[in-house]
């Protein structure tokens, strides 16, 4: 009897070892199936009643706070992409026909410092790029359907947990958005209207807020547009000048107070234009000892905050040269742009947001 127990433990055993054999088997054939669906057509339809972009998400978490909140141009509104206990969320954005696309974000509930670390706010994006065409017929009345065939896939961005813009290039023209990945072959070209690119931002990871279990996202833009979060209340501006000597920059409340804005000792400054709701300034400066020519300097600056943002709005618009010539415009709705020199002297413009 006890010959017989022992043999029939030795079978257990055996029988064990092939069942977490094939357990870690079947796990392996799942994540490599998993894997070859990135690779995979998706079909997918993108909503296209918003003015500035087409996008889908495959849940709305929040209907006080939906998706369309974060193209709204508004700081003062977010949207609730999840929470602590709701599913992954993915959202697909057909990319702007612009060169080489920057991705803009403002994390966060960025309505004040108070809400953004009150709130949850991203902390690690997942993009992945598809090329998409759009067969005929694939409209309706909300949108357009696409054919998502992957060129780029898992590229992980890690966000600074600070009230801040992040610019993230999207580099289309390296030379793996030349053609789809393996698995993924195009339609032929007359059976489609047009090819194009859509991005897909999965939201793997978020810091917590000190509040609330929401996770927000205040912003998503591209380089056709640039905004900034605010860090204090609105100053209510009644003029904006420089000091005597010209070497700072200063506005003043309506209540009388001087404010400095901007200071540069080693120059010579000039306010050349303010924008309409006293936001932005563009100040020309130049060297206060110069021998022969001199070199003007173009610079905007952030009034509400503070700051100059040359550089900021370099990596924004991925090919502003900083120092280049700055002018105000106006588009045909009378909304404010903001254009700008590119290191190949070629001029551009942007949305800009007060």
């Amino acid at each position: 009897m006890k010959e017989e127990l022992n043999q029939f433990t030795k079978y257990c055993k055996v029988c064990c070892r092939h069942l977490v054999v094939s357990a870690a088997l079947i796990m392996a054939i799942a994540a490599q199936a998993n894997a070859q669906q990135e690779l995979l057509q998706k079909n997918i339809h993108l909503v296209d009643t918003l003015p500035y972009v087409t996008y889908n998400v495959n849940q709305v978490v929040s209907s006080n706070y939906p998706p369309a909140n974060v193209f709204d141009g508004k700081l003062s509104t977010c949207w609730v992409y999840n929470t602590s206990d709701s599913m992954q969320i993915n959202m697909y954005l057909k990319l702007p026909d612009v060169k080489e696309p920057i991705l803009n974000l403002i994390g966060g509930y960025s309505k004040s410092s108070a809400l953004f670390g009150a709130n949850g706010r991203p902390e690690e994006l997942k993009l992945s790029i598809y090329m998409a065409q759009q067969p005929k017929g694939m409209v309706s009345e909300t949108g357009m359907g696409f054919q998502l065939f992957p060129v780029h896939l898992n590229k992980t961005i890690a966000i600074t947990d600070s009230l801040q813009l992040t610019s993230i290039p999207l580099k289309l023209s390296e030379k793996h958005f030349l053609s789809p990945a393996p698995n993924g072959d195009l339609l032929p070209r007359d059976s489609a209207e047009k090819v194009e690119f859509v991005l897909r931002l999965s939201f793997e990871k978020s810091y917590a807020g000190s509040r609330y279990n929401d996770n927000c996202l205040s912003e998503l833009f591209f380089n056709n547009r640039y905004m900034r979060p605010l860090h204090d209340a609105v100053p209510l501006i009644d003029t904006v000048h420089t000091n005597k000597q010209e070497t700072s920059l200063y506005y003043e409340t309506i209540e009388g107070k001087k404010v400095q804005v901007y200071s540069d000792t080693t120059s010579v400054l000039q306010l050349a234009e303010v924008s309409p709701k006293k936001r932005w300034a563009l100040v020309i400066t130049m060297p206060t000892e110069t021998e022969g020519r001199v070199e003007t300097t173009y610079h905007l600056i952030d009034l509400w905050n503070r700051e100059c943002v040359d550089e900021e709005f370099a990596k924004a618009t991925g090919d502003y040269m900083p120092g280049a010539m700055l002018y105000f415009g106006t588009d045909e709705d009378n909304n404010l742009e903001l254009h700008y020199y590119t290191p190949a002297y070629e001029t551009r413009k942007v949305r800009l947001f007060e």
